[in-house]
């Protein structure tokens, strides 16, 4: 019979340019596009784009030789079938010829297995994207449900009278939800977003009184809700200061084991308000109404007190005051109840304090109106210098 005019070497080098010289030469043309659009396709992105190269190149290579490898078994086979006599194949003819057959089976199965690499690459990134659509389908139901849950009223009788009241409940249950949403890291609920939310939400409730909440005597209870708001937004880390300036809470109200840290409320309202077990830390107190309040047992840490609310409050009760400062306040008709000559000692102050004439300035004050921007470099030098027992 006569010879097949095809050699596989045609056919090996069909493949190399084929499988090595074509793809080098888009490469080549388009590295960047082509090595980035590959990353995003193949869930690669994390590789540097010199190493992605690098594995794809040789990922190419693999497939050229195995391709070759195979095209030159497959022509041995034909050779060894067709030109050959089968009546003069000795018997080391026909072992070879069924080492042949493994041979190309092998070859197959890896060439087969090489060239499917990519393919379940991108079918595995193809299933995470769809998972993940999926999954942002389900927060974004549960955060719409759950913004939707702090607008929820009720309607509640008392005595024969109805009315329209806050659903604390299920206001509740919703912050929580979206607690756990930010915590889980969800990119729909960032930190800044979440604490606008709670922000605006604190804006439009903490004056609305619920007539279901707990009363003792004439005061009622902070609604739980709220309290709770107050609490988380306080707990996001490395949040920015939270402007509540110009709020406003119920009077009478009861504030307790509440804890507040990063606020600023200037110009806010508590008149007539318990406030007991709170604690307050980095928190200004501007130009605030606390007429006839109440603080028992409360801690401020690192607050300012600036103009003369500090001289409305009815009284501090068994209070600590750590680091505090103030400023623009006239002390000289007294102390506020509960102040002791030494827990001045516990203030910073510039000479925009007052103090009552018998009663000497602490050494570490300063005598002289200062600017905000020395003023703060001086109270937070004598924090430091607190803080360090010097």
């Amino acid at each position: 019979m006569p010879d097949i005019p095809v050699s596989p070497i045609y056919l090996c080098l069909v493949a190399a340019f084929a499988f090595v010289v074509l793809p080098l030469g888009i490469l080549l043309e388009r590295p960047r596009e082509i090595t980035r659009r590959l990353r995003r396709d193949l869930g690669a992105e994390a590789l540097p784009e010199a190493v992605f190269a690098g594995f794809f190149l040789l990922w190419v290579v693999l497939c050229a030789f195995l391709f070759g490898g195979l095209i030159t078994s497959l022509f041995d086979l034909v050779n060894e079938l067709v030109l050959t006599d089968s009546a003069d194949r000795s018997e080391t003819a026909k072992v070879n010829f069924r080492f042949f057959l493994a041979g190309i089976a092998a070859l197959t199965a890896t060439l087969g297995a090489t060239l499917a690499i990519p393919v379940t690459l991108f079918r595995l990134r193809h299933s995470q994207q769809a998972n993940e659509t999926a999954q942002n389908g389900l927060i974004a139901d549960r955060l719409h449900k759950a913004m939707e849950a702090l607008a929820k009223d009720k309607i509640v009788k008392i005595d024969g009278e109805e009315f329209s009241d806050p659903n604390i409940e299920v206001r509740y249950a919703a912050l929580l939800t979206l607690d756990t949403l930010y915590k889980e890291g969800n990119p729909q609920l960032t930190k800044n977003s979440y604490h606008d939310l709670l922000r605006a939400y604190l804006y439009s409730n903490v004056h609305v009184v619920s007539r279901t909440s707990v009363q003792t005597g004439n005061r009622r209870l902070l609604r739980t809700d709220v309290h709770l708001a107050l609490s988380h937004i306080s707990s996001i880390p490395e949040k920015p200061i939270t402007d509540l300036r110009g709020i406003t809470f119920p009077d009478r109200v009861m504030i307790l084991d509440l804890s507040l840290g990063g606020f600023r409320l200037n110009v806010s309202r508590m008149k007539s308000c318990f406030s007991q077990s709170c604690h307050f830390e980095r928190v200004n107190f501007r130009a605030c109404n606390w007429k006839d309040s109440i603080f028992s047992n409360c801690t401020f840490k690192h607050c300012l007190f600036r103009g003369n609310q500090f001289l409305g409050v009815k009284e501090f009760k068994n209070c600590v005051f750590e680091g505090c400062a103030l400023r623009d306040i006239d002390l000289s008709a007294g102390l506020p109840i509960g102040v002791s000559n030494e827990m001045l000692l516990g203030f910073y102050a510039d000479g925009s304090v007052t103090l009552p004439p018998d009663l000497p300035r602490p050494d570490h004050w300063s005598d002289e109106a200062l600017d905000t921007k020395e003023y703060n470099k001086k109270r937070d030098g004598w924090r430091a210098q607190s803080a360090s027992g010097t």
